[in-house]
């Protein structure tokens, strides 16, 4: 399916440069004197690198469709995190770039909703506020 660019939304995948990217931003800048441009944030699904591309307002896109499941964490092989299917029961392999940095919000057991592109997964969505409890500490100095 084809949009143009200024259309684009975060956790929206488009194909560009033959290859499928995620959109972590989008920026619209533009002065009086010259043309609106979409400022992207992109990371390639492939590789998990993160590139920044300028797109004219008004350039064709080609957008992909997303599915959002809600995924159970099992445990960790390796660099990739092992998740279920909670209502199929089948596993997927996450790469760990897909959660990089938050690692320690993976504990067993827990569900998240994980965004796919046919049938691979994109992103996965963490809570936005974490309630914990701090079971041991330290003597006080």
């Amino acid at each position: 399916m084809a949009t143009v660019a200024r259309d684009l939304r975060r956790g929206m995948v488009v194909e560009l440069e033959g290859h499928l990217w995620f959109v972590e931003g989008t920026t619209l800048a533009g002065t009086a004197q010259r043309k609106r441009v979409v400022e992207l944030r992109l990371r390639n699904l492939r590789s998990g690198r993160v590139a920044d591309r300028t797109l004219d307002e008004d350039a064709a896109v080609e957008l992909h469709e997303t599915e959002t499941r809600q995924y159970q964490y099992l445990y960790q092989d390796g660099d990739r995190h092992v998740f279920m299917d909670t209502e199929t029961y089948d596993q997927i392999e996450v790469p760990g770039s897909l959660v990089e940095g938050r690692e320690w919000l993976l504990r067993d057991g827990a569900e998240l909703p994980i965004h796919l592109v046919d049938g691979n997964p994109v992103q996965v969505v963490f809570p936005e506020i974490v309630v914990d409890e701090v079971v041991e500490t330290g003597e006080a100095v």
